[in-house]
């Protein structure tokens, strides 16, 4: 005959024990949950949010599932909170992000468009020596031609420089003082007269004024462009993307970085400008006292 310890038969009463308390645990009555609004952290989270929608009984052992909604009801309330501002500054931090690639990008542009005036003002020079005279090659072929801007005699020269009959630059400049005012590159000309331009630096005193990429004409006289960077005494002011004038004089553009000394001050996003003169914004970021960028409600005008 076995003999059974104190220890041991103590042991096997305590197990007893708590499966009967598991087993009236999975018996207890549970509350009908009547919320809808009722988020839980579960694996079976979209199960549950279904019957919970339907107001239905979760068939769950009580202490668990009470627990489950109450841990996911407290989940829901922080993880909310903490979800929405994490948005945002998650937000800003890429707009950041975007920002600095803006400005390499806009380093870049500077040390082309320098390259670009440094190159077309030793060929101006050549040529004022020569009195802007069209140049040929042997195929007979304009390589190279000088037409008035306007129609008044010595207000301002274009120099155009070819390959066949496509325009590779246009450069706009004073005969009298060879001031560059503007280099287009790459003119794309469709049948209907319309021009398109790849690359266009415009210049003051010397200094890159404004970079436009993808500029385009159309029939009814507006305009657009894909990217625009804006120069304050050499520094970058202001970025936009998306450049759109519309017929009705109205203008818009998806993305604008506003620069203050070179660094970003203020983005909008989605600005237009109405017939009725006034304006609108989808989303603003400005810079805080912190230093850091901060979304601001967009104004109602």
């Amino acid at each position: 005959m076995t003999t059974i310890s104190p220890l041991t038969r103590a042991i096997i009463e305590k197990n007893k024990l708590n499966n009967n308390q598991t087993q009236a645990q999975a018996q207890a009555p549970v509350p009908e949950i009547k919320s809808d609004t009722v988020e839980l952290s579960t694996k079976n989270k979209t199960r549950l949010i279904d019957k919970i929608k339907a107001n239905k009984k979760i068939i769950i052992p009580a202490a668990i599932g009470l627990a489950a909604i109450a841990g996911g009801l407290i989940f829901a309330i922080k993880t909310g909170k903490i979800s929405f501002k994490g948005k945002i500054e998650q937000q800003a931090a890429e707009i950041l992000g975007e920002s600095k690639k803006i400005q390499k990008t806009a380093e870049k542009i500077k040390i082309e468009a320098q390259k670009q005036y440094d190159e077309v003002m030793e060929i101006l020079k050549k040529a004022k020596e020569e009195g802007f005279k069209d140049v040929i090659d042997e195929s007979g072929k304009t390589i190279r031609r000088f037409v008035d801007e306007t129609s008044t005699e010595g207000a301002g020269k274009i120099m155009d420089e070819l390959d066949g009959d496509k325009i590779l630059r246009r450069t706009y400049f004073s005969p009298s003082n060879l001031e560059i005012s503007r280099i287009d590159k790459g003119i794309t000309q469709n049948a209907d007269k319309i021009e398109s331009v790849a690359q266009s630096f415009d210049y003051s005193n010397g200094k890159l004024l404004r970079f436009t990429k993808d500029y385009k004409w159309h029939l009814d006289g507006t305009q657009g462009w894909a990217e625009d960077f804006t120069y304050s005494d050499g520094k970058l002011s202001e970025f936009i993307k998306d450049f759109k004038q519309n017929p009705d004089k109205t203008q818009s553009c998806a993305e604008d970085f506003i620069y203050s000394d070179g660094k970003l001050f203020r983005f909008e996003k989605d600005y237009k400008y109405n017939p009725d003169g006034t304006e609108s914004w989808g989303e603003i970021f400005v810079l805080n006292a912190e230093g850091k960028l901060e979304k601001v409600d967009p104004p109602t005008v």
